[in-house]
């Protein structure tokens, strides 16, 4: 016995976003090789030299450590200038951005990606329209093929272990001295223990640490938030609404609407809030605050996540004017953007060198959620319906998001210094 149409149509719109999720599971392997050897693009090295201490009769010493050359080291990604740190992905912004700088890399580094699953959907609606199919696969490979090989040719090394092992075999080279090493080749790992602590350490941090099992889910939620919605698109608009394929593909602006708002918003006042938190604590403007500086920042989205899940789900429920929908989904795409951003400024900030482990670990958990939720979706609204549904959602937000940031404002510093990867203050 065949299965209904709609079923099979249902299923085959949800595995499109959540096969095309499952495809971030590769950040595991990919963020840990960037973590331990570097990125492999260029390193431009400095013109200065750090000075090596001479002994008694003249000769170079038996063991000349190699670090940057003072704060203020042009070498060191952190005091690059802004053209070269808005090239940086994830993995790299704890490396270029200074904590009081660290909002605005986040906040648009991660608007492209959202960016990209609202205006893919508007261009291969039309794409497929009034072309082959074959050309929405031609032109994401073309497009593709471009960006890496800019990004082959223009980005630069950005991590520190990385940039001093190359300062340092550039000393060896200079004076003859094998004695000349970083911290981190003083530990003489070979390539067996490097691979094992690669392939372990997110699973470990995930399975050990509280701050990372307290907004992982969070985070993840958000992120199947955002398939949730692109999987349920075709059937509303298409189907419910009586749209055609172009005109059905334009609500997908309303995702990219949302999240410019969150970036608008979190760019500049994650930032602005860490600076005057600081000030109030009474920490000099060259010295680093604390994590938990991001988190008030998460309060308020917590909160407008589940009214815009509502506003969507209710309005769609009822078949109101299609702009009540998508003022919805905008509230919640911009308000999930803001929290999203948030988490991952104040991991990047509680790990510091481990921030690509840390971060493999939350995009296991987030590549579970977008994988997972497209496939219930159809059953849940057909079931349901898109009020219930969406009400049932809502209140798992409030469950997950309220309570997050309350307890790691409260006990945030304490996890800290018990966790053997993070920084403790």
């Amino acid at each position: 016995m065949n299965p209904p149409q709609d079923v099979n149509e249902d299923t085959e719109q949800a595995l499109g976003p959540a096969l095309f999720s499952f495809n971030s599971l590769t950040t595991l392997c990919e963020d840990e090789t960037i973590e331990k050897h570097g990125s492999g693009a260029k390193a431009t090295p400095s013109t200065s030299e750090s000075r090596l201490h001479d002994s008694s009769d003249g000769s170079i010493s038996t063991y000349s450590p190699v670090t940057w050359d003072g704060p203020e080291d042009p070498e060191n990604p952190k005091n690059w200038d802004r053209r070269q740190k808005w090239t940086m992905g994830s993995g790299v912004l704890a490396d270029c951005w200074k904590p009081e700088e660290r909002g605005k890399g986040i906040a648009f580094m991660q608007f492209a990606p959202v960016l990209g699953l609202a205006v893919g959907p508007i261009a291969g609606g039309y794409i497929s329209q009034y072309a082959t199919w074959r050309w929405t696969f031609w032109s994401v490979v073309i497009l593709n093929f471009t960006v890496q090989v800019i990004a082959f040719i223009f980005l630069r090394e950005t991590y520190a272990p990385r940039l001093l092992h190359l300062k340092a075999k550039r000393l060896r080279n200079l004076y003859n001295d094998s004695a000349i090493k970083t911290e981190w080749e003083k530990q003489e790992r070979t390539l067996a223990v490097i691979l094992r602590t690669s392939l372990s350490r997110p699973w470990i941090m995930l399975a050990t640490q509280p701050i990372i099992q307290s907004l992982a889910p969070y985070q993840a939620f958000n992120f199947g938030l955002l398939y949730l919605i692109i999987s349920s698109f075709p059937k509303l608009w298409e189907h419910y609404y009586g749209m055609h394929k172009g005109q059905a593909s334009l609500n997908y602006i309303s995702i990219a609407v949302g999240a410019l708002i969150g970036v608008l918003i979190s760019a500049p006042t994650m930032d602005m809030i860490y600076q005057r938190l600081k000030q109030r604590r009474g920490i000099e403007k060259n010295e680093k605050g604390v994590p938990e500086f991001r988190i008030p920042l998460m309060v308020p989205p917590s909160l407008l996540t589940p009214c815009g899940i509502i506003l969507f789900a209710w309005t769609a429920q009822n078949k109101m004017h299609f702009m009540l929908p998508n003022v919805g989904i905008a509230i919640t795409i911009g308000s999930s953007m803001v929290s999203y951003q948030c988490i991952s400024a104040y991991i990047a900030d509680c790990y510091a060198l481990h921030t690509a482990s840390a971060s493999a670990a939350c995009c296991f958990m987030r590549s579970m959620f977008a994988f997972a939720f497209p496939l219930f979706v159809p059953a849940l609204f057909r079931n349901l319906g898109y009020g219930l549904g969406g009400s049932l959602l809502a209140i798992i937000a409030v469950v997950i998001g309220v309570p997050a940031p309350l307890l790691l404002w409260r006990y945030g510093a304490k996890l800290r210094t018990l966790s053997k990867f993070g920084v403790a203050e």
